[in-house]
């Protein structure tokens, strides 16, 4: 672990540093962007690379590793529920459902999840905390102060690192909401527990700051000043009737976002409401939103896990205590397992400092293998020169049996050659077929997180399993013995098995209709018509090189029930487990669905055969 840490949180208007050794703060500071209080328009990325050079000069921050933070409203965060599996299969869960619930392509995005850790009763959903930012505003911002050459360990949501703070910090009674009002930017954060969700408000300290300019005529600078000393101003009432009709449209927004959290949440009342930023220190602010609340407001008064000490001013910390949290919160993140570890550092980043603290043991590792090799070609000159003698006599011995012996080794590396690739060529020929089945089954999977779905609608792949198996053999008419099945259904002597583990809810009243269900959902196939459900994307492959079988019928596998063609694959096998525990309102239906894909030898000599 390092011995310090430094959090930057940056925004539109500052950027606001903190560094921690341990328990202590031993740095923070706020460094506003020249253009700051001004209203004016301004060439943001010079600002932030020209106040992060100074922030570097200042404190002198060299080889020490430096979180980030970047603005809520550039980022996408949902909290999402799974069905009750096992912890180790969430990961594979979570990129399904991440594939569904961000709304820009995976491709463009750099994501990230948080499993809520708590206590779950048998049969309850697990929740989990999705993240999402456009990868082209984290790479924009990286590439801005790559000469900088800041040791960045991670880039993090300034929500999510103040959340951080707040639970490590801060008292925190029952459920939650904290607010921070920025210049240009505002964050409601819901903390419950150690769950929490993140909503971006459209109201922001800027336009209280637009309502005083307006009020007054004044420059923007002088309203932004206002703001902040109404308190000390002769005009106080007329200074809080121009920001009454702004707090009303906060307020309503915070209701809004608080019987959201409600609806999807088994929270029926908040506690509190924590106030953080400058612009919460407007004229009767605390006491307003307070009141059309009905909750306690509180501020963050001091720090009382963290110790104070090195070259932090008491005074300066007091007046910035209301904006410094987040810096504090991505600085905790590198010096101890915070609750949340969002890390959305792209990928190329984390290969680079990977491969960099490995160097050292890298060049070590080389060396030493340098030294053993150099002993070993030592030792292996001097046993060539005792044996060079022997050996010049065993040559003489066989060079009438040389050209026999080269024909056959030749002969021999051929055949080991072959008999090494012709497994590589099946298998890279079944991977191809493995991945062309999923691509034909994923877009039969309902969205789970539509909020639309009602649970009868919803239904969950939570495992996939392949495997290859011979043709099945049977007794045919007339046959003295079992023989192989032939025909145009088993071309070949192999059989492509895959197994789906799936999971729906026991809404279906009957194991029937849950069946039929699942396959009316995985395969478009309609059992009343004995057809497919969407004629014009029946789930049957094909390709020049390789087909599944292009059907058979519900008893194909029983040879003494008659085949009959059908245009879609079905199911072989249907074995399923009710998920049932006394009590509980979410109740499953688990099934392994089995399917069988015989395999052409057509494609697979075209899988092998060499390139022309």
């Amino acid at each position: 672990m390092a011995k310090g840490v430094w959090g930057i949180d940056v925004s539109k208007s500052s950027i606001k540093v903190a560094r921690l050794e341990g328990d202590t703060l031993t740095h923070s500071g706020v460094f506003p962007y020249e253009s700051a209080g001004t209203g004016e328009a301004a060439d943001i990325d010079a600002q932030i690379k020209d106040t992060l050079t100074q922030i570097k000069a200042t404190y002198k921050i060299s080889s020490e590793p430096v979180i980030f933070s970047l603005p809520s409203h550039s980022t996408f965060n949902r909290l999402i529920k799974l069905p009750p599996v096992e912890e180790s299969k969430v990961p594979e869960i979570v990129k399904y459902e991440a594939q569904a619930q961000i709304p820009f392509n995976i491709d463009e995005v750099i994501w990230d999840y948080q499993y809520v850790e708590r206590d779950y009763g048998p049969g309850e959903e697990r929740e989990v905390i999705l993240f999402a930012i456009k990868r082209d505003i984290v790479e924009q911002f990286l590439n801005n102060i790559v000469d900088l050459k800041f040791n960045t360990e991670a880039v993090q949501f300034a929500p999510v690192a103040l959340f951080n703070f707040l639970l490590r910090d801060q008292e925190i009674k029952g459920a939650t909401v904290a607010l921070d009002m920025g210049g240009d930017n505002t964050d409601l954060i819901v903390i419950d527990g150690t769950k929490f969700w993140v909503r971006n408000l459209p109201i922001t300290g800027n336009d209280i700051t637009k309502a005083l300019q307006k009020a007054f005529n004044i420059p923007f600078e002088e309203a932004e000043k206002l703001k902040l000393k109404a308190g000390q101003s002769q005009q106080a009432q007329k200074i809080f009737n121009a920001v009454q009709p702004i707090l009303r449209d906060l307020v309503n927004e915070i209701n809004r976002s608080m019987g959201y959290y409600k609806s999807i949440s088994k929270t029926s009342k908040f506690d509190q409401i924590i106030l953080l930023g400058n612009s919460t220190k407007t004229l009767n602010f605390q006491k307003f939103v307070s009141q059309s609340l009905q909750l306690p407001a509180v501020r963050v008064q001091k720090l009382n896990t963290i110790e104070v000490g090195g070259s932090v001013d008491p005074g300066e910390l007091n007046e910035h205590l209301a904006t410094i949290g987040t810096a504090i919160g991505l600085a905790l993140q590198g010096i101890e397992p915070t609750t949340n570890r969002i890390n959305l550092l792209p990928a190329p980043y984390r290969q680079k400092k990977e491969l960099k603290r490995k160097q050292p043991f890298v060049i070590a590792t080389a060396a030493a293998l340098y030294l053993l090799v150099s002993l070993a070609w030592y030792k292996q000159e001097t046993e060539l020169t005792r044996l060079d003698a022997s050996q010049k006599e065993a040559d003489r011995a066989l060079t009438s049996n040389k050209n026999i012996k080269e024909e056959f080794e030749a002969a021999k590396k051929v055949e080991d050659v072959r008999d090494a690739v012709t497994p590589l060529v099946g298998l890279s020929f079944e991977r191809d077929l493995i991945l062309k089945i999923m691509d034909e089954l994923n877009p039969n999977i309902p969205n789970n997180g539509d909020p639309a779905l009602k649970d009868e609608q919803r239904l969950w792949v939570v495992d996939w399993r392949f495997e290859e198996k011979p043709k099945p053999e049977a007794v045919l008419p007339g046959a003295p013995q079992k023989q192989p099945l032939e025909g145009k259904h088993f071309p070949s002597g192999k059989l492509l098995t895959a197994t789906l583990e799936v999971v729906v809810s026991n809404k279906h009243n009957q194991d029937q209709a849950a069946r039929a269900f699942i396959i009316a959902t995985l395969l478009n196939y309609n059992q009343n018509s004995r057809g497919p459900a969407n004629p014009t994307k029946p789930c049957v492959i094909k390709n020049t090189k390789w087909e599944l079988m292009e059907g058979a019928s519900t008893n194909f596998w029983r040879v003494e029930q008659e085949s009959t063609d059908l245009q879609w694959p079905v199911p072989k096998l249907f074995a399923g487990e009710k998920l049932v525990e006394a009590g509980d309102p979410k109740l499953y239906w688990r099934y392994n669905v089995t399917l069988e894909m015989p395999v052409s030898e057509e494609a697979r000599k075209a899988a092998s055969a060499p390139a022309k």
